[in-house]
């Protein structure tokens, strides 16, 4: 399942810049995992 919305990571970096580079590592790390479900996160 790939339902990763990259623009929903870019808007809490710019309102939280101090946090910017682990919020978007995260999504880095997200965006290249294959999820089958919610509950295999």
């Amino acid at each position: 399942m790939h339902i990763i919305a990259k623009r929903k990571f870019s808007e809490a970096a710019r309102k939280y810049p101090q946090h910017a580079g682990a919020i978007m590592e995260t999504y880095q790390v997200l965006n290249k995992s294959s999820f089958v479900d919610i509950h295999s996160l």
